[in-house]
């Protein structure tokens, strides 16, 4: 009998843990199956901080352990307060219950949103059996200075550039301002842009890890008498600002901001043939905005009461480098309490003629730092860092000598190759010295570096990846090495080709914005990294080159000389295309439909009676094997493409008048392209 209940006991015990272990693994399988609204972007971006977009799209996903899971309903919640927001307060918008499967591409519909208003938002979604999720994660998104009257700050700088005086020398300036915060801060802001390039420093401490900041634009008009190549001019041009949260950076009694002000696209020291590239001498506009806990509101502006000086970068060239003389140097020029009696005034000048807009693509960003992987001592006092890869950026070293040795660095790619790309450095002479440059950089594998002072030791020497800072999108990875070899080849390479948000076709002869050689890489580029807010940005660049009285679009855009052709000029709709097909940005085509219908009509104006492109263009470019094809073979080819994308172009967006004129023109250049090069007999094209 006792032996009996011991059983009967056991066998309980058994099937409560049975039964636990059901509702344990019931319990897992209904948590894994909840589903979550993640990854809330506004144009793009993750609580973005300065756009001037009055009505931005809205963009989430949706994260389950669930299979065959769809969205079949969705409401958006934006708020002006974020207690509003936890409460379910959507003041600004509610959408209620929106029947709809998209997750992307939603543009903002409530209320008129004002300049520097910062709005707060969330979604939740129902599934195909109308079960709701919990709301997501709250986000956030800030307006920027959405009208000119908003800036009171003034363009400064060292003055204009005096006639014929293009290509000569520019030391950087340094510019400082000092100002009192009175009471306790609720929050402060910086719009600043300072082109070519520039940095921002408050209290001495750089504010953000932004580099070579802004992002290139087409800043200013270039007289068209400057430019040879007669199809060029009528541009647009644009100037972008960043926005920054500078309220940790603040305190109560005495701050100083402090810029210093590179040389970057706007002011060029190479040869005279390149005058046309040249805009003016740097300049900077600021505005300073500090909100107070009780309610008060101050701006700190750029004008004449900011003070500037020449600095320890004597040169700095994008192509040729920068020269740094650190026993120049003023220690504590950006902080507060140094006396700047001996500086000078800053000078209003002429604004660009770009309207100030605020820059919503990503910034370049120092992603990675790389050591050398061997040294070598050459003749002469030379040693050569070999870092063992190609990369774009710069090197940091740290060095001891004396004060006045100087430090040259070189830098090259596996044949020797340098463009010209070189560093100086001289030492004050106080200890061990850290530099690296601020307004250039290099594509190299080898660093040789020489010094003629034999006293002098270099301590470390470290390489710095810099590049425009967009992530990785999508993955891949494979048995077969040679594969992830060239995967991984492939992207350090789109990375180096990647700077102020345009992509260059190398990263160190010409470091230019080519559309052909931007648009064959571009769907490689959408399948590895998020490209979405970087190809928003050049396409507008491309616009803005576009003559606008024309429609011809250039070889490079930012414009920046060059040859080119309709495989070039394409860009301006296959790009496009791209960011609708890869992103569902219809957006995109609707805002450039004027522009790439406009390209094509020109593309009519160069061809034959049959149809085909006539006019002398740049052909096939860098062909596998060896081989010569006519310009009007390319050219002709891309334009039949170009027709058939502004079909579809104008189906999706109902212009069917339109659609019809360019699937005739198309079927006409079709014929004509095959009458021409297609051989029956052979079953191929032929020239």
């Amino acid at each position: 009998m006792k032996n009996s209940n011991i059983s009967l006991a056991a066998k309980n015990i058994r099937s409560s843990l049975i039964l636990l272990i059901i509702l344990l693994i019931l319990n897992s399988c209904s948590a894994n199956d909840k589903i979550e609204v993640v990854n809330l972007r506004c144009e793009y971006l993750e609580n973005p901080l300065g756009i001037d977009i009055v009505a931005p799209r809205l963009d989430w996903q949706l994260k389950t352990e669930k299979n065959n899971v769809t969205q079949k309903a969705y409401q958006i919640l934006v708020s002006s307060d974020a207690t509003k927001l936890e409460n379910n307060i959507g003041d600004l918008w509610d959408t209620k219950k929106v029947i709809s499967d998209q997750s992307i591409q939603i543009v903002y519909e409530g209320i008129k949103l004002k300049s520097r208003q910062k709005v707060f938002w969330k979604v939740r979604i129902w599934d195909e059996e109308n079960e709701v999720s919990e709301w997501s994660k709250m986000a956030s998104w800030e307006m920027a200075l959405l009208s000119e009257s908003d800036w009171k700050a003034k363009w400064i700088g060292k003055g204009e550039l005096p006639n014929g005086k293009f290509g000569q020398k520019n030391p950087t300036s340094y510019f400082r301002k000092e100002f009192i915060v009175k009471n306790d801060i609720k929050n402060a802001r910086a719009y600043i842009s300072g082109i070519g390039y520039y940095e921002l420093y408050i209290n001495g401490k750089k504010v953000e890890d932004h580099v070579l900041s802004p992002n290139q634009t087409n800043y200013d008009n270039r007289p068209n008498k400057f430019f040879t190549d007669k199809r060029i001019g009528n541009m647009s041009t644009r100037v972008l600002y960043e926005t920054f949260d500078i309220s940790q950076y603040l305190q109560q009694g005495d701050n100083v901001a402090a810029v210093i002000l590179g040389n970057g696209w706007l002011y060029r020291t190479e040869r005279p043939e390149y005058i046309p590239l040249y805009y003016n001498l740097p300049r900077l506009i600021a505005q300073l905005e500090v909100d107070y806990s009780d309610g008060e509101k101050e701006q700190i502006v750029s004008d004449v009461s900011w003070k500037y000086n020449k600095g320890p970068i004597v040169e700095n060239s994008i192509y040729y480098g920068e020269v740094y003389d650190a026993r120049v140097e003023e220690a504590g020029w950006n902080k507060r309490g140094f006396d700047d009696s001996k500086w000078k005034s800053s000078k209003i000048v002429r604004p660009p003629d770009g309207k100030l807009r605020a820059q919503v693509s990503p910034p370049d960003r120092v992603t990675g730092t790389i050591t050398p992987v061997s040294i070598t001592s050459k003749k002469n006092g030379v040693y050569r860092y070999d870092f063992g890869t190609m990369f774009s950026g710069w090197v940091k070293l740290k060095v001891k000598g004396e004060r006045g040795n100087t430090l040259k660095l070189t830098f090259f790619e596996d044949n020797g190759t340098n463009y010209d790309q070189t560093d100086t450095y001289i030492l004050k002479g106080d200890g061990v010295e850290e530099w690296e440059p601020r307004f250039t950089w290099h594509a190299f594998r080898y660093v040789e570096v020489y010094s003629p002072d034999i006293q002098l030791t270099i301590n470390s020497l470290e390489g710095k990846i810099v590049h425009t800072d967009v992530s990785l999108a999508g993955t891949f990875k494979s048995s077969n090495e040679l594969f992830n070899r060239i995967l991984n080849d492939y992207k350090k390479t789109q990375f180096d080709n990647m700077h102020g948000g345009v992509p260059s076709d190398c990263p160190h002869r010409e470091r230019r914005g080519y559309t052909g050689d931007g648009q064959i890489s571009a769907k490689a580029a959408i399948y590895s990294l998020d490209m979405k807010s970087f190809y928003t940005k050049w396409i507008n660049d491309i616009a803005d080159a576009q003559n606008k009285k024309t429609g011809y679009v250039p070889d490079t855009a930012p414009y920046q000389k060059g040859g080119g052709g309709v495989a070039w000029g394409s860009a301006y709709i296959i790009i496009p295309w791209y960011m609708y097909l890869y992103y569902g940005d219809i957006a995109i085509l609707e805002k450039h439909y004027s522009g790439m219908k406009h390209y094509v009509e020109y593309l009519k104006t160069i061809t034959d009676k049959e149809g085909l492109i006539v006019e002398k263009q740049w052909g096939e470019w860098a062909t596998p094997i060896p081989t010569v094809l006519p310009p009007s073979y390319v050219s002709s080819a891309y334009y039949y493409y170009d027709l058939t994308l502004m079909q579809n172009i104008a189906t999706i967006l109902e212009k069917e008048s339109d659609a019809k004129i360019f699937a005739e023109v198309a079927e006409k250049t079709k014929n004509a392209f095959n009458r021409r090069y297609y051989k029956p007999n052979e079953s191929s094209y032929s020239i």
